[in-house]
């Protein structure tokens, strides 16, 4: 389907030229070795936050060039999981090095490394305390065994009660070692069993006569599993292996650190740690005469506001390139969008979704978009990138379909160039898709270029309308 919203011919002549701009993309950072970081920062890697980096967030960290951009990147890592960003204390980050110095204080003592290298420090870094503790330390047929019990961590993919259970192979020797039902079996547990070492039912119910509880939870780490008394539980092993290892990476959207490396040569650097994530939404639309125009809109997790006196300002400032398929850019633009609200205005929209909103023609072709978005009173940045396809005029294609909250005909903005504004409907879609069924509220429209929704959920937006050439019949 197929819209006129006129053609300015400058415009087109103004492509054109920026056609013959030619500028190749930044190459890309070479990985480095972690033996070859300086001390400081190869013992931040592989020491401090070894066990709650990301694959992501390691393979960026590798790629940074100087000492600076690693300072950066160190505090963003923190940033990404400080639980409240508004106060100067980031309890995630005290938390973690204090389990670190309980793990090196009380595990490990008399052995050969040091206690966060140790199966229980690394659990206790990763989990924290337990919530109960039981002990076989002095049994004569046994070997040493110790059982941590967890509970009330569905919301880092782990089940709602698990236990984790250390031994010693050795007796009295030694340190303690993870124990898997799948890898070691009950057999391992005692001291002096003479049975068929590749037999667990066997080595089960000997154990059984001797310690029930340890039996109980030989076979199977997590309490309720379906009855695992013939075989040791996979489940355990996957708990062990999988789960508890990914645990600290649940919460943690890694994106930043990506944008952070392709970013870093291009912003501030008082931005680069500042990273939030957002939800985009990229539509190409062709009007009757095959002019393609680029609908997009950016729906930042959160805006901002720094109060002077009694109003409440940010500045959204925008920058935009295509580039073709060669890395060359083909077009730029930059829109500058200041925002000053007072109490009232705050009250009504601090609790809303915010979406930014533009649209630019673009001739035919392959295009990838990369645009930056930031908020220069916060120094907060996010991101757009994307793959773009021109279609020709002449060619047979499809109008992209875009699911919005509402389709406003006979738009009062008919005849100009408006985002997500298709001859004299005019869309208001989200990137998020959320739908609730509509609340009423009170309008919004204290400044030029905003619009409130009736939809709870839909956003509060900035729109750029500049006026077309000539109006559609």
């Amino acid at each position: 389907m197929r819209y006129n919203v006129g053609v300015n011919k400058r415009t087109i002549l103004f492509i054109i030229i920026c056609l013959l701009c030619l500028s190749p993309f930044l190459p890309a950072q070479k990985k480095k070795s972690p033996k070859d970081l300086p001390l400081y920062y190869r013992k931040w890697l592989e020491e401090e936050v070894v066990y709650i980096i990301t694959p992501k967030e390691k393979d960026v960290y590798l790629q940074l060039e100087t000492d600076r951009e690693r300072d950066i990147f160190v505090e963003a890592f923190w940033k990404q999981r400080d639980p409240t960003p508004n106060t100067p204390e980031n309890e995630f980050k005290t938390e973690h090095y204090r389990r670190i110095a309980y793990a090196n204080q009380w595990f490990g003592k008399g052995g050969p490394i040091q206690g966060w290298r140790t199966d229980q420090g690394r659990i206790y870094i990763l989990l924290g305390e337990s919530k109960h503790i039981l002990k076989f330390e002095n049994e004569e047929t046994i070997n040493p065994v110790v059982i941590w019990f967890y509970d009330g961590m569905a919301e880092y993919g782990l089940p709602n009660a698990f236990n984790v259970v250390f031994f010693k192979k050795d007796g009295a020797g030694g340190v303690y070692e993870l124990y898997s039902p799948l890898r070691n079996g009950p057999q391992q547990l005692m001291m002096y069993y003479m049975g068929d070492m590749t037999e667990p039912t066997q080595a089960y119910q000997e154990l059984y006569k001797l310690e029930p509880t340890i039996a109980g939870i030989s076979l199977s780490l997590i309490p309720g599993e379906a009855d695992t008394s013939a075989n040791p539980s996979m489940m355990s092993d996957i708990l062990l292996s999988q789960k508890i290892p990914s645990a600290p990476f649940v919460k943690v959207k890694d994106d930043y650190a990506e944008k952070l490396l392709r970013y870093k040569d291009v912003i501030e650097v008082e931005y680069t740690s500042n990273y939030i994530d957002s939800d985009p939404l990229i539509k190409v639309y062709q009007d009757a005469a095959g002019l393609s125009f680029v609908h997009y809109l950016i729906e930042p997790k959160k805006l901002t506001f720094y109060q002077v006196q009694d109003r409440f300002r940010a500045e959204i400032q925008v920058n935009g390139k295509i580039s073709d398929l060669k890395g060359n850019t083909v077009y730029q633009f930059e829109r500058t969008e200041p925002l000053d609200f007072d109490v009232d205005t705050i009250k009504n929209i601090q609790a809303k979704l915010f979406s930014y909103q533009d649209l630019f023609p673009l001739i035919p072709g392959q295009y990838k978009i990369n645009i930056l978005w930031k908020n220069t009173m916060s120094r907060e940045f996010t991101s757009v990138e994307a793959d773009l396809l021109i279609p020709d005029p002449g060619a047979f294609s499809m109008s992209a379909p875009v699911l919005a909250f509402r389709a406003d005909r006979n738009s009062k903005y008919r005849g100009s160039n408006k985002s997500f504004l298709l001859g004299n409907i005019q869309l208001v879609p989200s990137a998020r898709n959320i739908f609730l069924p509509p609340t009423r509220f009170p309008s919004f429209s204290s400044c030029t270029g905003f619009r409130r929704t009736s939809n709870p959920a839909a956003p509060w937006n900035i729109r750029f309308s500049r006026k077309a050439s000539k109006s559609t019949p």
